[in-house]
C-alpha cells in the first residue's frame, strides 16, 4: 500500500483524533491522564471534544507543523493512518523575537489550562497531566538551555496500529529531520518506551529518562536529540 505525506488542515482534526485514540489506547501515560477509573460513557464525549480542540488549535498555529501519513485513495478518500506534530524553531533575525514570543505564548496557554481545571473534561486526572507537563518542560529547559527554541521539536507522533510495521513512523520523523538538517539545527523529542529503538536507528541519541507518571517508576519517557550533519555541534 502506498503512503503519502501531506500537511494537516482543520478538516483533518476529527480523523487525526481517531487515529491518535487507536495509537495510544494502551499507552501508560495516556491511561494515567485519562484513567479507566474516572472514565464512563457520559464523559467520553467530553474527552474527545477536549482532544479535538487541543489538536485543532495546534493545526492552526503557525509554529506547529502537522504532517499526515495517508493512504493513496482508490475510492476518493485518503485515510489518515499516522501523523506527526513538529514545533518549528525561532529562526531569522527579524522573526526570531516574534516567533519566540509566539512559542512562549503557546506554552503559557497550555500551562494556564493546568491552573483552570474547569477547562478540562470529566474523566481526566488533572494532577497527572500537570505532573507530566511540568516534568517534560523542566527537562527541556535543563537539556537545551538558551537553545530551547533552536530545535525542531517532535511533540507528537501516532500511527494507527493496523498500519504498524510499514515504515510510516520513520517517514513522519524523517520529514522533520529534513527540515532540521536544512536549517542546520538539532531535533529534539521525548520518546515513549516502544519508539526508542526506531529513533536510535534514525540517529537520535538517548540523553536521559523522565519519570512522567507520579509514583510509577516503571514507565518513563526518554529524552533524545538528533544532530544535523554539519560537522559541528551547537
Amino acid at each position: 500500500m502506498d503512503i503519502k505525506l501531506v500537511p494537516a488542515t482543520v478538516t483533518s482534526v476529527n480523523e487525526m483524533c481517531e487515529c491518535g485514540r487507536r495509537a495510544f489506547a494502551n499507552d501508560g501515560l495516556d491511561n494515567a491522564v485519562f484513567p479507566p477509573r474516572l472514565r464512563n460513557p457520559t464523559n467520553e464525549e467530553e474527552i474527545y471534544k477536549f482532544r479535538m480542540e487541543r489538536i485543532g488549535k495546534r493545526v492552526q498555529s503557525p509554529n506547529w507543523h502537522y504532517v499526515l501519513a495517508t493512504t493513496v485513495p482508490v475510492d476518493g478518500h485518503a485515510q489518515i493512518v499516522g501523523y506527526a506534530g513538529w514545533v518549528a524553531p525561532a529562526l531569522g533575525n527579524e522573526s526570531k523575537h516574534k516567533q519566540g514570543n509566539d512559542l512562549a505564548k503557546d506554552q503559557v496557554e497550555e500551562q494556564s489550562q493546568v491552573a483552570e481545571a474547569e477547562n478540562f473534561p470529566n474523566g481526566m486526572d488533572i494532577d497527572a497531566f500537570n505532573f507530566a507537563m511540568e516534568t517534560v518542560e523542566k527537562a527541556k529547559k535543563e537539556t537545551l538551555g538558551e537553545d530551547e527554541q533552536k530545535v525542531w521539536y517532535l511533540m507528537s507522533l501516532a500511527v494507527d496500529p493496523e498500519f504498524a510495521g510499514r515504515g510510516i513512523a520513520s517517514s513522519l520523523v524523517k520529514w522533520g529531520l529534513a527540515k532540521a538538517d536544512r536549517d542546520g539545527l538539532p531535533a529534539y523529542l521525548e520518546s515513549t518506551p516502544a519508539a526508542v529503538g526506531m529513533y536510535k536507528r534514525l540517529g537520535f541519541e538517548e540523553l536521559r529518562g523522565l519519570h512522567v507518571i507520579k509514583d510509577n517508576e516503571s514507565y518513563f519517557l526518554t529524552v533524545m536529540k538528533w544532530m544535523p550533519d554539519v560537522g559541528t555541534d551547537m
